[in-house]
């Protein structure tokens, strides 16, 4: 805990002022100052009261109206992750329109009249000002105003704490949402900083935003380079809220949401933030314009301390709900109100793996957006899912960002985003087909969580790498379902293509069981459904099928050794480049998963998954060969002119055999295969052989028959 010297705080006329918020590039040490950034930071006196702190902080704001000078003014309680505000509760960032213009403030009259007020009631204060050029403005709702003051160790060089400024004041343009930074050297007369003599503010989007770039890895690259040079830190963090002093809603549900349903088919929905008064909290829950039946205005929840939270529990599967949140005064009426709109209720599904899941389909006659469809993006916020479901450009995590970004601050961000989304041409995936098509069948609402990233291996989305948080991809994923509500109902993967070459192919299925029991674990779910794609086509001039087609059979076979998994064929598909497959295909693959898991999940009657091999018989002769499948829908399709079996030789070299590929027609899951000659010994029987074959054999509910081989063939 900090100590002072009280009387030099409670002297008439020597008090403290505030900070305001500028957007700066380097240390402001190194640029002519044209306003003083004021902060201040109290802790109060044990007992101080509710009413105490209300006039003490209602006097405080009133100060820019009485004070001439004072052109920026916010407030609010400490709630810094980083346990480094040593006792202090409250930051008060006040902007003054010059030096002359805070040191006329000290001395005022209505100055001396608020150190009264406040005097009884202070156990610590701190006070430091910088110069800056004109300021940013005025932080918006919901941002977050980061506090950070930097004492030295003695005989630290100049040039040491210069380099440590150029570093800090170079993070805006390595961290997203870090929105604008302000630094410089302690220029107070009030001595009040403790021996603090640098002071930093730097504002957020929102918490979530740093919360993420206190992991960040630049953030850890510039803690390093600090400690060898600090004697320590102080910080102190607030998020702004609304000058009408209006709740408002930072924590617990967002607009948009999905909340995974329990078990018994209902969600609680939390719901936390900032209120200026303290009171009982009532919360209900509108459809529409209409109260759900169940859930009007009722008590949950409370206001003390600057903030509230509560809870709505048993919330049924549906929406789109609007919460309305409210407070009443100690004389019953009601003083304040906020809502949260678009909230759904249902299940959530991580979407992950490589460019066929990200998604790369022609943005042409996309899927369409459903109300009953939500997304929590890339950018770590929940909105209406509509394509491209993905950006990587929008992800606070390097992982994902890679060279997108660099060198840009918030502005440049910003304006490359734009520049992205205008000129996007690809981007359609299966995840939005998948979700409408599950809806549809069960009426329950879907949530996508889009982790998703191109030309990613196994080894790069190894959970080992879980520690890295944001600088790996099985960590982004993780923080996003933390972020999106911490809780999910399955994953559907596509990925392998990265696999598919001798060094990974031959440990590919070894890594995808490590892969899938990483997720459960980690997830808290050990029967978490797992379903995935089979690998499609690749067309790839003079390439060899051999490790492609050995991911292939691996993913064939997973799915009888891990349970709660389906595989999902797509090698019937047309592209819409050399390897991803098209946006009428994705369409197809979002509802063959959508059946898979209306069967798994919800005990649909009459859905198999589709065909899968169960055995191979040939003839007395060898002339004919009856390929027998199990979980067929209907009947296989085409009757006639089944396209992908081939015969081939150890090898891999073909044996051109077969003339005649049709559906058994009074065994309607069978393919038989007639033959010209009988299959030489040791020969081999594959669908699907090699990079790019033309396969076709579906069943009637559109489900594909999946890449098989080498199956030996057998008199």
């Amino acid at each position: 805990m900090l100590r002072i010297c009280a009387s030099s705080l409670l002297r008439p006329g020597v008090f403290l002022g505030a900070a305001i918020f500028f957007a700066a590039g380097a240390p402001s040490s190194d640029i002519r100052a044209e306003q003083v950034q004021h902060l201040v930071l109290f802790e109060f006196q044990d007992g101080t009261s509710d009413q105490d702190l209300r006039e003490i902080l209602e006097a405080f704001e009133q100060l820019p109206a009485k004070i001439p000078g004072i052109v920026g003014f916010q407030w609010g309680q400490n709630n810094s992750p980083e346990g480094l505000a040593k006792g202090l509760t409250h930051g008060f960032v006040v902007t003054f329109e010059s030096a002359a213009a805070r040191d006329a403030y000290l001395p005022h009259e209505e100055h001396k009249r608020f150190g009264a007020i406040l005097r009884p009631h202070l156990k610590d204060v701190f006070v430091l000002d910088f110069a800056v050029p004109k300021a940013p403005p005025a932080a918006e709702p919901g941002r977050v105003q980061h506090l950070v003051f930097f004492k030295f160790k003695d005989g630290t060089s100049k040039a040491d704490v210069d380099s440590l400024n150029v570093a800090f004041a170079e993070l805006p343009r390595q961290v997203s949402g870090l929105i604008h930074f302000q630094s410089g050297p302690d220029t107070s007369p009030e001595k009040l900083s403790k021996g603090f003599t640098h002071g930093y503010l730097l504002t957020f989007a929102n918490e979530r935003a740093r919360d993420d770039y206190v992991v960040h890895p630049a953030h850890k690259a510039f803690v390093s380079k600090a400690l060898p040079i600090l004697a320590e830190p102080l910080v102190l963090d607030f998020t702004v809220a609304p000058s009408s002093r209006r709740l408002l809603v930072t924590g617990g549900v967002e607009p948009y949401a999905v909340l995974q349903r329990g078990p018994d088919g209902t969600a609680q929905i939390e719901f936390s933030g900032i209120s200026r008064e303290s009171g009982p909290m009532e919360a209900r829950l509108l459809l529409g314009r209409r109260t759900v039946a169940g859930f009007d205005w009722k008590v949950l929840g409370k206001a003390e301390g600057g903030r509230f939270q509560g809870a709505i529990p048993a919330v049924p599967a549906g929406g789109e709900y609007t919460l309305e949140i409210r407070r009443r005064d100690a004389l019953g009426n009601v003083a304040e109100v906020a809502e949260v709109g678009g909230v759904l209720v249902g299940d959530v599904w991580i979407l992950a793996g490589q460019s066929n899941m990200e998604g790369v389909g022609d943005l042409e006659d996309v899927e369409t957006p459903s109300p009953l469809v939500h997304c929590f993006t890339m950018a770590h916020r929940w909105e209406l899912a509509a394509e491209p479901l993905h950006w990587l450009i929008d992800s606070p995590d390097p992982v994902h960002l890679g060279d997108q970004l660099k060198g840009l601050d918030e502005d440049g961000r910003r304006e490359r985003r734009a520049q992205a989304r205008a000129s996007r041409k690809k981007g359609a995936g299966l995840g939005l087909s998948f979700a409408k098509e599950l809806a549809a069948r069960t009426g329950v609402p879907i949530g996508l969580i889009a982790s998703a990233h191109g030309g990613t291996s196994m080894a790069q989305w190894s959970p080992s790498l879980r520690e890295q948080d944001g600088a790996s991809l099985y960590g982004s994923m993780l923080k996003q379902v933390r972020n999106g509500g911490g809780k999910v109902k399955g994953v559907l993967w596509y990925q392998g293509e990265s696999d598919a070459n001798p060094d990974s192919s031959s440990v590919f299925g070894a890594k995808f069981q490590e892969l899938v029991a990483a997720f459960r674990s980690d997830l808290k779910n050990p029967a978490l459904p797992f379903y995935y794609v089979q690998i499609g086509r690749f067309v790839l001039d003079g390439g060899s099928g051999e490790h492609w087609n050995r991911v292939q059979e691996l993913q064939r076979t997973l799915e009888k050794e891990i349970p709660g998994t389906a595989v999902v064929p797509v090698i019937d598909l047309a592209l819409d480049d050399l390897i991803h497959v098209g946006t009428p295909g994705l369409k197809r693959v979002g509802r063959r998963l959508a059946k898979i898991a209306h069967r798994e999940l919800f005990g649909a009657k009459g859905i198999e998954r589709g065909p899968r091999l169960s055995k191979v018989e040939a003839s007395p002769d060898g002339r004919t060969l009856r390929v027998h499948y199990s979980e067929v829908n209907g009947r296989l399709l085409p009757e006639l002119r089944v396209e992908g079996f081939s015969i081939r030789k150890k090898d891999g070299s073909e044996v051109r055999t077969i003339y005649n590929a049709s559906v058994d027609r009074s065994a309607h899951d069978t393919v038989v295969l007639k033959l010209q000659n009988p299959p030489p010994e040791g020969a081999v029987l594959h669908y699907g052989w090699g990079l790019d074959p033309i396969c076709n054999l579906v069943d009637a509910e559109d489900m594909a028959a999946p890449v098989f081989g080498p199956i030996e063939i057998r008199r």
